[in-house]
C-alpha cells in the first residue's frame, strides 16, 4: 500500500533461511497492481526462512511508500510464511528487516512487577520502573526512567502511524505520590504488553536498542548458496 508507488522505483527483497540467505532479487514498480505486487523466484534451499530485507531504490529525491507485509510461498512445499512490517519507506528509512510471524511460537512475555528510587547529583530522586522480559528461555532485566519510556513511546509512533497502540500514560501535573507511581507502573505495563504482542514491533531496532534485547543479526547468519 502507498501513497503512489514512485516510477522508476526498484524494490530490493533478499530473503534470509536457516542454511543461507538468498541472492537479491528485484521488483520494479511496473510490476505493482492495486498496491499488491506477485514474483516468483527461483532459489536453491536455504532453509527455513528466518528474516526478509525490503529496500527501495529510487531516483527521486522525496517519496513514501507503505509496506503492511510480504508473504512468501514455498511452491514445492505449500510451506507459506507471512512477515508483517506495517511501516513507511522514505528517504530516511529506506530499508526494513522484516521477521516472520509465528503466533504463539514467538509470544513474549513482559512484566513491570516493581518500582526502584533512585538519585543523582542532577535530578536528585527519580523512580525507575522495573521490566522483566521473557522469551522462550532467555530473560532480560531492564530499569528505566518514565521520560525515556515516553521518548521510546514518540518515537514508536512515528515508526508505526498506522498502528493502534495502547496509550501511554500521560505526564503528571502533581506530586508523584506512591497512588501515581502505582498507576503509572500498571498502564505502562498494559502499554508494553502491548507492543510485545506485535512481532514486527518486537523485532524493529527500536525495541530491541531501547531494551537491549540480543537476537538475530544478519551477520549470523552463513554465505549466499550460488550452486
Amino acid at each position: 500500500m502507498s501513497e503512489e508507488f514512485p516510477s522508476e522505483t526498484r524494490v530490493i527483497v533478499q530473503m534470509f533461511g536457516k542454511k543461507y540467505y538468498s541472492r537479491k532479487f528485484s521488483i520494479s514498480s511496473q510490476r505493482f497492481s492495486n498496491d499488491e505486487a506477485e514474483v516468483t523466484i527461483n532459489e536453491n534451499n536455504i532453509g527455513d526462512l528466518r528474516a526478509v530485507s525490503v529496500v527501495i531504490t529510487t531516483n527521486q529525491e522525496s517519496f513514501r511508500w507503505y509496506l503492511k507485509t510480504v508473504e512468501i510461498k514455498n511452491k514445492t512445499t505449500g510451506q507459506m510464511w507471512s512477515f508483517p512490517c506495517y511501516r513507511w519507506f522514505d528517504n530516511t528509512h529506506g530499508s526494513h528487516l522484516l521477521y516472520p510471524d509465528k503466533g504463539e511460537q514467538d509470544k513474549w512475555q513482559i512484566s513491570v512487577p516493581s518500582t526502584t528510587l533512585a538519585n543523582n547529583d542532577f535530578d536528585g530522586f527519580y523512580t525507575l520502573y522495573d521490566i522483566v522480559i521473557q522469551h522462550g528461555q532467555s530473560v532480560w532485566r531492564v530499569s528505566k526512567r518514565y521520560r525515556e519510556l515516553h521518548r521510546f513511546y514518540s518515537k514508536l509512533l512515528e515508526e508505526f502511524p498506522d498502528v493502534p497502540i495502547t496509550p501511554f500514560p500521560p505526564k503528571a501535573l502533581i506530586n508523584m505520590s506512591k497512588d501515581v507511581i502505582e498507576c503509572r507502573r500498571i498502564d505502562i505495563q498494559k502499554f508494553l504488553c502491548d507492543v510485545f504482542s506485535k512481532s514486527y514491533m518486537v523485532h524493529s531496532a527500536l525495541v530491541k536498542s531501547t531494551f537491549e534485547l540480543n537476537m538475530l543479526h544478519i551477520d549470523d547468519l552463513k554465505e549466499p548458496n550460488l550452486d
